[in-house]
C-alpha cells in the first residue's frame, strides 16, 4: 500500500471534492491483522464468510499483510465494507487519492486481540524433547535469511512474521492455533562465553517471565548426539493456558532457539511434531 500521507476518521470519507468528483472514490484494503474481541476460530469463520467460502481466496488474503479487495467504490460503499470486514474480526483500510483516509483503530491498552499469537512475542533469544519421528505430516526445510541454520516446517503452514519481530523464521497454522518461531543469537552478543547448557538454562529462566505463572516442566534435556537441549514451558496468556516446546541449538558462531506453542489442552497431540521440528535443526 502507498506510504501514509494523512489519516482521518471514518466520518471524513463522506466528504466530497467539488473540483474532481473522482477523488471521492475509495479503494478498500483488507489488512491481515485481528480487530475486535473475536477469537481465532471466529475470525477464521468471519474471513471465510467474507470471501464467499472461497478457501483459496481466504489463504491469499492471510498470506499478504495488505490486499486490495475493492477498487473505486463510493464513500457509502466504503463504509459498508468497513462494517463488514471489522465485523468479521479483521482490520480494514481505505485509500482515497493515494492517501489513507481511514484505518481500523488499534487497541491502546496492553491486552491483545490474539493472545495465542502474542504468546511468542516476548522471546528474544532462545524446547523440546527427543522423540520418535513424527508422522505423516510433510515437512519442508527453510533456511534463515542469513544462511546460518535451517529447520523443517510443515508444508501447509504459512509464514507469520508478525509473531515475533526478532524471529529469523516464523510459521504457523492459525486454524489449529499452532505456532512456531526460531530466533538466532550470535555468541558474542550473549555477553560472556558460555557452554550450551548454561545458555539454555538462562533462556528457560527468562522464558518463565513471558507468560503469567510461567513454569518449566521437569528438567531440561540434552539431546543425545546433537548440540541441543530441549525443555517445556507452561503458563497463561490472556484467558488461555499455553504450552511451549523449546529447543536450544548450538552452531559454530550462533545459538538458535526454537519455540513451538499451542493451547495446553491440545499440546500433547502436537508434541511430537514440535519435537521433530526442533530435531530438524541443521547449522550451515
Amino acid at each position: 500500500m502507498e506510504r501514509v500521507k494523512t489519516q482521518a476518521t471514518l466520518s471524513k470519507i463522506n466528504k466530497t471534492d467539488a473540483v474532481d468528483p473522482l477523488k471521492t472514490l475509495v479503494d478498500v484494503y483488507f489488512v491481515g491483522r485481528p480487530f475486535g474481541d473475536l477469537d481465532q476460530r471466529q475470525r477464521n469463520a468471519g474471513l471465510f464468510a467474507l470471501v464467499g467460502k472461497n478457501r483459496a481466496r481466504a489463504r491469499l488474503l492471510l498470506d499478504r499483510t495488505t490486499t486490495r479487495i475493492a477498487k473505486g467504490v463510493t464513500s457509502e460503499q466504503a463504509r459498508s465494507w468497513v462494517k463488514k470486514v471489522q465485523s468479521a474480526g479483521w482490520q480494514v483500510a481505505l485509500v482515497r487519492g493515494g492517501n489513507i483516509c481511514y484505518r481500523s483503530p488499534v487497541r491502546s491498552d496492553n491486552r491483545d486481540n490474539t493472545p495465542i499469537q502474542r504468546a511468542g512475542k516476548a522471546a528474544t533469544a532462545v524446547t523440546l524433547r527427543r522423540s520418535p519421528q513424527t508422522s505423516r505430516v510433510k515437512l519442508k526445510r527453510y533456511v534463515d535469511p542469513d544462511g546460518f541454520g535451517s529447520f523443517c516446517v510443515p508444508v501447509h503452514w504459512r509464514s507469520l512474521p508478525q509473531l515475533n519481530p526478532n524471529a529469523c523464521l516464523a510459521f504457523g497454522d492459525c486454524e489449529t492455533e499452532l505456532y512456531w518461531i526460531a530466533i538466532r543469537q550470535s555468541k558474542p552478543s550473549v555477553g560472556v562465553l558460555v557452554p550450551l547448557k548454561q545458555y539454555a538454562e538462562a533462556v528457560c529462566e527468562a522464558a518463565k517471565h513471558w507468560v503469567d505463572s510461567g513454569r518449566i516442566q521437569g528438567e531440561i534435556q540434552i539431546v543425545e548426539g546433537k548440540s541441543a537441549i530441549h525443555a517445556r514451558l507452561t503458563g497463561r496468556v490472556g484467558d488461555k493456558d499455553v504450552s511451549y516446546h523449546i529447543g536450544v541449538h548450538e552452531a559454530k558462531k550462533h545459538f538458535f532457539c526454537s519455540y513451538g506453542w499451542t493451547t495446553t489442552d491440545q499440546f500433547s497431540r502436537y508434541r511430537l511434531l514440535f519435537s521433530a521440528m526442533a530435531n530438524s535443526f541443521s547449522a550451515s
